[in-house]
């Protein structure tokens, strides 16, 4: 008999299958009686059959193609034990490799869900390179105290958001991790989900622990209140970025307000409109972390309830300077206004708004409204300049008043 790696010769294939058939055929078609063979496959364990030639072949084949022992055994109505000695005996023989069930675990997904798409600018292969693997396990940490969750019982790390971009950043740094990720959709608000599932998660969650302390940074939906989850478990920190070199931690705040963050409209007491930078957390230590972290790359945020907010023409220059939100990064569908619109160039539209009011190309405006509606047909029409441009332009207004 011919074989290809751990690959059995088609025609070995088609007995498999044959005997598959035959197997559903005696059922006549009632899964159910499949289901109530695989609860009673679980007291089987004592249970010896010896399978026949053909069984062996077709055990061999599927279990090849990474169908798991327990479904096999299911099957055959043996239980796994007789699967798993069956499989070691044809190892010895050199036909068949047993896997570890992390591997076939990871077959299975494999064939359920989709492989996700990586980021069109490999942005993670370029922080790869500036900040090393240790850099890359720090914008994974930060990513799950924003959006992204894990569970070291499941071996899971997973994101579920609507952004292609930051899914596509998520993507690349598991791959960069060697954590092999794949794509499902949650049914119940139709989110794209990318997740990995193996042991080597818990390897990660491991250092990523070290780092953030604790992995879960809100209470449990319908089973914890915020008194009672920061009263019962131990709490997750971001500390661990102020010790980090600054361009590391410039990174990671762009990374968060792109999560978390926003720009929006804000009119001074003067009534002049200009940009106003919003980054929203809910967990009351993380979001005095996140103050200092801003606060340490000279981005001067001022906390309100669940917000930090910076208004200030000196903060928003220095948060072009660093980069802006991450490029290609859109607002939420909840906006009113700039729903689906990439935030960098909402920000840039609202400094355009800002220039031309302060040099008299349009009235000043009194209504919010009015404002919105000026700096969206702005945003539509592209008519905003470059990060550089403002970021001079900004350097000459701060250096006009200090002179003044």
């Amino acid at each position: 008999m011919s074989r290809d790696g751990n690959f059995l010769h088609s025609s070995v294939n088609l007995a498999a299958v044959n005997y598959l058939l035959k197997v559903i055929h005696n059922c006549r078609g009632n899964f159910k009686y499949i289901k109530y063979n695989i609860n009673i496959g679980k007291y089987m364990k004592k249970f010896e059959y010896k399978m026949s030639v053909i069984e062996d072949v077709s055990a061999v084949t599927m279990y090849s193609l990474g169908v798991p022992m327990s479904t096999i055994a299911c099957l055959f109505n043996v239980c796994t034990t007789t699967v798993w000695k069956t499989l070691k005996r044809y190892e010895k023989l050199g036909i068949v490799k047993v896997r570890p069930r992390s591997q076939t675990l990871m077959l299975t997904l494999s064939k359920r869900h989709t492989e996700p798409g990586s980021d069109s600018e490999h942005r993670a292969k370029e922080w790869m390179k500036e900040f090393g693997i240790e850099g890359i396990k720090d914008m994974l940490a930060v990513i799950l105290v924003t959006d992204g969750s894990a569970s070291y019982k499941h071996k899971i790390i997973s994101l579920a958001c609507s952004d292609k971009v930051l899914l596509g950043i998520f993507t690349d740094i598991l791959k960069e991790l060697k954590l092999n990720p794949r794509q499902t959709l949650d049914k119940r608000n139709n989110l794209p989900i990318v997740f990995a599932r193996s042991n080597n998660v818990r390897d990660i969650l491991n250092e990523i622990t070290l780092r953030i302390r604790a992995i879960k940074h809100q209470p449990t939906r319908g089973q914890q209140n915020w008194k009672e989850f920061l009263a019962s478990e131990n709490q997750p920190t971001i500390s661990f970025l102020l010790n980090r070199p600054r361009k590391l931690r410039e990174l990671a705040f762009r990374l968060a307000m792109s999560f978390e963050g926003c720009v929006t409209l804000w009119k001074t007491p003067n009534r002049v409109a200009r940009p106003r930078l919003q980054f929203t957390c809910f967990h009351p230590f993380l979001i005095e972390e996140w103050k200092e972290v801003a606060n340490s790359i000279k981005i001067n945020m001022i906390k309100k309830k669940n917000n930090l907010t910076a208004v200030s023409l000196t903060s928003i220059m220095n948060f072009l300077k660093i980069g802006g939100f991450i490029d290609g990064v859109v607002n939420s569908r909840k906006s009113r206004y700039f729903a689906g619109e990439n935030k960098n160039d909402i920000l840039l539209s609202l400094l355009e708004y800002y220039y031309r009011e302060r040099e008299g190309i349009i009235p000043e405006s009194t209504s919010s409204r009015e404002i919105n509606e000026t700096v969206k047909r702005i945003l539509e029409k592209k008519e905003f300049k470059s990060k550089e441009y403002y970021i001079r332009y900004l350097s000459e207004v701060l250096k006009e008043r200090s002179i003044n």
